[in-house]
């Protein structure tokens, strides 16, 4: 039984997670292409 949501791709969230950081954003100022920005800080 999973919780949540579908399941984001590993590499989405490796490259949101290193966008975020190189551009100086806040989690949630991530593009929606990345994923939800939750899952982003989470992992």
């Amino acid at each position: 039984m999973s919780h949540g949501g579908a399941t984001v791709d590993d590499r989405r969230v490796l490259s949101g997670s290193v966008f975020v950081n190189r551009n100086g954003l806040r989690w949630r100022d991530a593009l929606k292409d990345y994923g939800p920005h939750k899952t982003l800080y989470n992992r």
